[in-house]
Order: structure tokens, then C-alpha cells, then sequence
């Protein structure tokens, strides 16, 4: 065989093997990405780093810490429907347009806008590595790193370099929030300026142990601020005042806005260990998800409660080398205010009804994966 022969051979199965993945065939901009239930396992084989309910609460994207799929859930029938985005490497964070039926993905350098109706890519936006995204003004601009982009033009309109960690917007503004280590920073994105600095200081003799996450009502005036360390701070976005510290545990928050609710979820764990530092052998003895509601006008506490895991479903929840897999990745609301979905049980996602906190449903059948760092509370 000649030289000729042997490149023209290579390349023929090289362009095979492209489009069986279905690399090619499609125009450029608009590749489909969706893989059916034939062709692939619909499930995540690691952690499930984030989750998402579309606009409409029908359905729950989730995305796998590792394994670079992000899998759409039917939340009537409670089954996966169709892997939206290939494992092509590791996509470590995504968001869903507050309008239409967007959904924007990290990839390598590049931050792809993808419809999850038509199941085709949109636009892409370069920029750099991000720890989140954040739309603002309804979904007109995106921002992810350092940079904001106007989505429609797919052009950078600002970069904002000399500030912290990149929390939330300030809804019906132009302005981001940032985290420091126990402030945040309120920036105007056209101007480049700082508007405010709100420090969330604690009372207690330990300082907060930074801030984690950070949420604000829909008129953009008052915000609230939930640190590692368990320190809910609410404050007037306006002015800066923190007008509520509440001393809780670690966790996520998300909100009611009709009910004036804000929900936090915690995850507790006791553990034991033949040699913690050299063996890694753990034994889970417990554990349980506690739920806080809060009255948004007031800060008082108005319910609470408890759902113990049972002994079964425990003994499941162990990664490869013995650690259990312990802590809250990521927990939402469903629009309509009625189910709570929680990422923390390695490959699964739990269902809770946000009236009760009993569990009302699980999808995924759960996997053991690599270890993750540990949240002990408790």
C-alpha cells in the first residue's frame, strides 16, 4: 500500500468515527446534541455538582461534576429523558435563561448557548475559566468570570477584573455581586465602580468562614448571604445594612417569593472512624436533612423539620475509598414554590416537598465515585 493510500485510509476512519459521535453533518452553530436512549446510558456516574429547573418546572437539568453530561429529568414521570450535552470533557458549570429556553454551558474556554427545545447550539460566547454564571436585566446580558457579555450581540461589554468571586445580580440593575472573604462588593458593570461594600461581620466570637452563596429578591432591594461557616445575613441591598444575622448550620438557601419564604437546607452526619488520618475507614451512623423557613419580611424562624435517611439507603452512600459521601452540592426550588430537588447523594438527586420536607421522589439509582471533601455538622 502506498503512502497516498495509507493517509486517504486513516482519514476515511478517522471521518467515521467523527460522525458516529455526530461531530459531523451539522452546520456550524447549530450542532444537536442530544443523545437518545438507545445510544447511551441516561444517568451520571459521578457527583451532581448543579441543578437546574426550567422556567416552566416541567423538567430538572442536572449536571455531573466529572463526566461532563448535563441530563434533562421529566419531574411528572421522574425519569431521564435525553443527555443535552456529550461528555466531551468536563463541563463544570451551566445556567438556564430566566427567559426562553436557553441554557448556557462551560467548554474548555468557551461558554456555548444551547436550546434544550430544538436541542441545538445558539451561539458562543469566548471568554475564560468561570466559578459561576449569572444572567442579568432579565436575561439581556450574561456574566461569567471576569466578563459580561450582551447575549443577543455576543460581544463583551464590560471586564471586570479587581474584584472577588462572582455571586448574583442585582435584579432590574446593572450591577454584580461579588464575594470578598466576609463582604460583598456591589459593582456597577458599565461604570467598572464599586457602588458598596456590605461587610457580613459576625456577632459570635468566630469570624464567617466565607461567604458561599448569595440570593436577591426580584426589586433588587434586599439580599440574602449564607457563609461556610453557617451564617445567614440578610441585608438592604440599597443601603448596605445587614439587618438580620442568624447563626444556623452550613447548607443552601433558596426562596419564595409569593409565600415570603426563605428556605435553608442542611445535611448532618455522624461519623465514626477506625483511623481517620491513615486507614480513611468511616462508618456512617447517621444522618439527615434539616429544614429551616424563614419569613422573608421578619426573619423569624416560622417552621422547621426533619427527614432521617434510613439505614439502607445509608449504607449505599459510601465512595470507593470508604468516605462517605456527605454534604449538599447543590439544592432549588421548583417555580411553582412546591418541590425542593437536592444534589448530595453521589450520583442521585432527591425530591422534597417543600410543604412537609418528606421525600417525594429520587432520581438516579445512586453509584459509588471518587471521594469529595466532607461537610460534618453535628
Amino acid at each position: 500500500m502506498t503512502t497516498k493510500m495509507m493517509i486517504l485510509s486513516l482519514l476515511l476512519i478517522l471521518i467515521g468515527a467523527y460522525e458516529a459521535f455526530g461531530v459531523l453533518g451539522c452546520s456550524a452553530g447549530h450542532q444537536s446534541h442530544a443523545v437518545s436512549l438507545r445510544n447511551q446510558t441516561i444517568e451520571h456516574n459521578t457527583y451532581i455538582s448543579a441543578i437546574r429547573f426550567t422556567n416552566d418546572g416541567r423538567y430538572l437539568f442536572s449536571q455531573g461534576d466529572m463526566d461532563g453530561k448535563i441530563i434533562s429529568w421529566n419531574i411528572k414521570t421522574m425519569q431521564p429523558e435525553k443527555v443535552l450535552v456529550r461528555p466531551f470533557g468536563r463541563y463544570s458549570k451551566f445556567e438556564i435563561s430566566p427567559v426562553g429556553t436557553t441554557l448556557v454551558y462551560l467548554k474548555g474556554r468557551e461558554l456555548k448557548l444551547f436550546d434544550y427545545e430544538t436541542l441545538r447550539d445558539v451561539g458562543v460566547l469566548y471568554g475564560n475559566t468561570v466559578d459561576r454564571i449569572v444572567y442579568l436585566m432579565g436575561g439581556k446580558y450574561l456574566a461569567a468570570g471576569v466578563y459580561v457579555w450582551d447575549v443577543n450581540e455576543k460581544k463583551i461589554i464590560s471586564e471586570l477584573y479587581k474584584w472577588g468571586f462572582l455571586m448574583s445580580e442585582v435584579p432590574t440593575k446593572d450591577e454584580l455581586i461579588f464575594s470578598g472573604y466576609d463582604f460583598l462588593d456591589i459593582v456597577d458593570i458599565k461604570s467598572k465602580t464599586e457602588i458598596r461594600r456590605i461587610r457580613i461581620e459576625s456577632k459570635w466570637d468566630t469570624t464567617i468562614q466565607g461567604i458561599c452563596q448569595v440570593i436577591i429578591e426580584s426589586d433588587g432591594k434586599r439580599g440574602y448571604a449564607l457563609s461556610d461557616s453557617g451564617i445567614l445575613g440578610i441585608f438592604n441591598v440599597e443601603t448596605g445594612e445587614v439587618t438580620a444575622r442568624i447563626k444556623t448550620y452550613p447548607g443552601k438557601i433558596m426562596m419564595d417569593e409569593k409565600k415570603r419564604r426563605l428556605y435553608k437546607i442542611t445535611r448532618r452526619a455522624g461519623i465514626t472512624s477506625e483511623d481517620k488520618y491513615i486507614n480513611q475507614k468511616y462508618a456512617l451512623i447517621d444522618m439527615s436533612y434539616e429544614f429551616e423557613v424563614y419569613d422573608m419580611d421578619s426573619a423569624k424562624l416560622i417552621d422547621k423539620g426533619k427527614w432521617v435517611v434510613p439505614k439502607d439507603t445509608i449504607e449505599k452512600m459510601v465512595t470507593e475509598d470508604g468516605t462517605p459521601a456527605v454534604g449538599i452540592l447543590d439544592a432549588v426550588l421548583s417555580p411553582d414554590g412546591k418541590i425542593i430537588a437536592v444534589s448530595s447523594e453521589g450520583c442521585t438527586i432527591r425530591l422534597f416537598s417543600s410543604e412537609t420536607f418528606k421525600p417525594i421522589g429520587l432520581l438516579g439509582e445512586g453509584c459509588r465515585v471518587a471521594p469529595r471533601p466532607i461537610e460534618i455538622s453535628g
